[in-house]
């Protein structure tokens, strides 16, 4: 399907034991393999071979978390739906942001529709680059309340995105 990685919720659902066949399937199928973690700070968990990895970034914890952990020696990146860097009314701070940049953490924006309209690849990427700092963002297209087919319009603007519950698309 053109997929280039692949992440496993490793700190959940006792996923750890299903590390390395995940890897070794998805080295297989060349593809890139990475854990993504719920809780931020389990970053520092970051298997030695593992390709990348994601930390969630929804909570001021998870924000936190991530900033005491080691800086990942593989490329790093949050997902995030921007409450930990917002105040309490919604409005951006950017100063909560630029750590995590300055740190290299690349920026996955959670683009899901279904939970909320304002939450499009658009509005994320804006709030991502032009509200808080980042160079660029890169969505994550939530298809468990919106098929693939909804995030159509946004999809020729991003040259790369990533599915959350990417097996509901098989």
């Amino acid at each position: 399907m053109g997929y280039r990685w692949a992440a496993l919720e490793l700190d959940d659902y006792d996923n750890l034991e299903r590390w390395g066949p995940f890897r070794a399937a998805c080295h297989s199928a060349g593809l890139k393999a990475g854990p993504w973690y719920t809780d931020g700070g389990n970053v520092a968990l970051t298997p030695t071979d593992a390709d990348f990895t994601i930390a969630e970034c929804e909570s001021e914890g998870d924000r936190q978390g991530i900033l005491a952990a080691p800086r990942p020696s593989v490329r790093h990146a949050i997902i995030t739906n921007f409450t930990p860097m917002t105040d309490g009314n919604g409005v951006p701070q950017p100063e909560k942001a630029k750590p995590l940049i300055d740190l290299g953490y690349e920026c996955l924006t959670e683009s899901y529709i279904g939970d909320s309209p304002g939450m499009n690849p658009d509005d994320m990427n804006f709030r991502a680059t032009q509200q808080l700092g980042w160079a660029r963002s890169q969505p994550v297209l939530g298809i468990y309340n919106a098929p693939l087919a909804d995030y159509q319009q946004y999809v020729s603007r991003f040259p790369a995105y990533g599915i959350y519950l990417a097996e509901y698309l098989l």
